[in-house]
């Protein structure tokens, strides 16, 4: 029987068996995400400056989350040395209040909500500065609007 094809009068190709990888990927490779696999294809150089960029970038979320903590910080521990200096070196501490001095009870009741409103408005500007960094590394699409009530903490 006589095939007609490119080839005429040469011999048809041997069939062979087509087979999926020889070795199971390891836990990394099947692990994956698509962009990660795409990162994965990146020639060296290109990868190399891609993690210079996120190097560059964490160092500034490191710093930005530092300056937060520490300006308010500084600024809870001004206050907090202000107020005993002020209680202590007037008669203002004297006064009793509910049959206390006043000298006991803003420290031992008035600081809490203070501490709580810094602690909580540090979780706030730490998360918006955690979700500025994951927007400008890639990592979440949309970046997140931006908060009226203060500037951007977070240096670009």
């Amino acid at each position: 029987m006589n095939q007609s094809g490119p080839d005429q009068g040469s011999e048809p190709a041997e069939r062979s068996t087509v087979r999926g990888p020889q070795t199971v990927p390891t836990v990394r490779e099947a692990l994956l995400t698509r962009g990660q696999a795409a990162d994965h294809a990146l020639s060296q150089e290109a990868r190399a400056a891609k993690r210079a960029q996120a190097r560059q970038a964490v160092r500034r979320l490191m710093r930005a989350q530092l300056r937060l903590g520490l300006i308010l910080g500084v600024s809870f521990f001004v206050i907090l040395v202000t107020t005993s200096l002020l209680l202590s070196a007037t008669s203002l501490g004297t006064l009793p209040l509910w049959g206390v001095p006043l000298s006991w009870v803003v420290p031992g009741v008035g600081f809490f909500p203070l501490l709580l409103g810094t602690a909580w408005y540090f979780r706030r500007r730490a998360e918006a500065n955690e979700l500025r960094w994951a927007a400008e590394v890639g990592l979440i699409e949309d970046t997140p609007p931006q908060d009226q009530t203060r500037g951007n903490t977070y240096d670009r």
